[in-house]
């Protein structure tokens, strides 16, 4: 159909960023097909456009082009990231030319080695993010990092976090995520609006549960303080007008002063049975390991933590999914952040009774 084809590529392997070069037949026909129809001329992947990259004619018979990925490529791209034809650093594609919104010519080059991945560079980035994830391990282990807030317990440590836990486990797959895309396809701007959100959602929770707990401890100690001040008052005034009654001059001062001592001394009484009502320190809950303490509140395992955390695990699993296959975060849909949103606020919600 075609009296044109691509018959050469000068290049075996080659990735982003890369000049591809091309030995074409019948070169002059495509190239005035392409000023007669005012079409640019664009490189194809395994039949799938490029749309943004051009093709600059060297002579008459060789053309080059800079293999980059665009906007308007990433579908294309993501179809191509796909294929695990030829492992896990390249991919094998046929490379040919064509005019845009066109079919391309035919080509004999068929089994051109993309490289999705530098060995080195990922090689690199796998030491870093094994790093930042035994770091955060043994933080976790070693500090208070990813542990309740609040008193320490006498008898062991406080227990983990659930919301602390999905905050550093949504922070890992992030920034590891971006570090690989980056590396990849060159492409700063891998985090979608979706995974804003979601990092939003995870840190409010944990926000939120930390003044939850801050403010149960803030109340006991101050309601406690108001108390005790109270009762110092009445005790200095109690022994005030008691001296007072010895030494007054008059029986009707004496009987009004007795008086007095007795709306003090019920009030003194009040004021220590409220106070034992109150504990002196709300005594922190110990760590029973680590997936119990996520499960668990103070009346045993709950479903509404459960429910947060099956949904982390989940959202995480379609994360790695998406950037194992496409090289790309995923942009989860609002039903999805909806759904997380909910199982957090739950969460959140069950804080205020929980202990």
């Amino acid at each position: 159909m075609h009296s044109t084809r691509v018959v050469k590529c000068q290049q075996t392997t080659g990735g982003l960023g890369q000049e591809i070069v091309l030995t074409v037949e019948g070169l002059t026909a495509l190239l005035q097909r392409s000023r007669q129809q005012q079409l640019p001329i664009i490189p194809y992947l395994d039949g799938l456009p490029l749309p943004d990259v051009t093709v600059h004619p060297l002579d008459q018979n060789t053309v080059k082009f800079l293999l980059r990925r665009t906007e308007a490529s990433r579908q294309n791209w993501q179809t191509i990231y796909r294929k695990r034809d030829s492992g896990f650093f390249t991919r094998k594609v046929s490379i040919s030319i064509g005019l845009k919104d066109d079919i391309p010519v035919p080509t004999l080059v068929r089994d051109f080695k993309l490289i999705v991945l530098q060995k080195g560079w990922f090689f690199f980035s796998l030491a870093l993010i094994l790093g930042l994830l035994a770091g955060i391990g043994l933080l976790a282990t070693r500090t208070e990092l990813l542990r309740d807030a609040g008193p320490k317990p006498p008898d062991g440590r406080r227990t983990y976090s659930l919301a602390r836990t999905q905050m550093a486990f949504w922070f890992f797959l992030v920034i590891s995520s971006y570090l690989l895309i980056w590396l990849a396809t060159g492409d700063l701007g891998s985090i979608t609006d979706s995974i804003l959100a979601l990092i939003g959602i995870s840190a409010g929770t944990a926000v939120g549960a930390a003044v939850v707990d801050g403010t149960k401890t803030t109340t006991t100690v101050q309601q406690r303080r108001e108390l005790q001040a109270e009762k110092e008052v009445l005790e200095n005034a109690l022994t005030a007008m008691k001296t007072q009654i010895a030494a007054a001059s008059t029986p009707e001062q004496a009987v009004k002063l007795q008086e007095e001592v007795a709306q003090k001394e019920i009030r003194l009484k009040k004021v220590e049975q409220q106070l034992q009502a109150i504990p002196t320190v709300r005594k922190g809950r110990a760590s029973q390991g680590f997936l119990n303490d996520l499960l668990s509140d103070a009346q045993g395992i709950s479903f509404h933590r459960f429910q947060m955390f099956a949904w982390t695990v989940v959202l995480g699993v379609i994360f790695v999914a998406e950037v194992y296959n496409n090289l790309q975060m995923p942009d989860f849909s609002g039903t999805l952040l909806g759904l997380m949103g909910i199982s957090s606020g739950t969460y959140f919600g069950f804080k205020f009774p929980e202990q």
